[in-house]
């Protein structure tokens, strides 16, 4: 998505993307858009993680060599 939480939301809050919530209300009003990277083998997504986010739906063969590996690696300090 393009909007951050504002600066006096607590964690619990921002990290609540349920319907009816006060996130899903932020993104509503923003017109909920977002940027869908597609699928790649061996890509690398950076975005400032200070966005609201989400992992978009998702299927890989059966196996556990076909399985998709996500590391997160957080730099810095959270700025509001």
């Amino acid at each position: 998505y393009t909007v951050r939480p504002p600066a006096d939301w607590p964690f619990s809050e921002y990290n609540t993307l349920g319907e009816g919530g006060a996130a899903a209300a932020l993104l509503e009003a923003s017109g909920r858009r977002n940027v869908t990277v597609p699928y790649r083998e061996n890509r690398l997504v950076m975005f400032d993680s200070a966005l609201f986010h989400q992992t978009d739906a998702f299927r890989f063969a059966p196996g556990f060599r076909n399985r998709r590996i996500n590391l997160t690696l957080l730099y810095g300090h959270m700025v509001p």
